[in-house]
């Protein structure tokens, strides 16, 4: 496993189990809410800039 692939598991798991331990239930439970709505659309936005930028970081040096 290369370096670039670890730093993306590093990244992403933390923010899925964020998402999947009380995020889910939360989720289901404020499905009609708005601001939960909204805050969801923040979230995504969020965690998409972050796995883009932790997919194009350079991690190591091209001879």
């Amino acid at each position: 496993m290369s370096r670039s692939e670890r730093r993306r598991k590093y990244i992403h798991w933390p923010m899925l189990t964020i998402w999947l331990v009380p995020g889910a239930v939360v989720s289901w439970l404020l499905q009609e809410s708005v601001p939960w709505v909204v805050f969801m659309s923040w979230f995504a936005i969020i965690y998409a800039i972050v796995g883009a930028l932790a997919a194009d970081a350079p991690t190591e040096l091209e001879d």
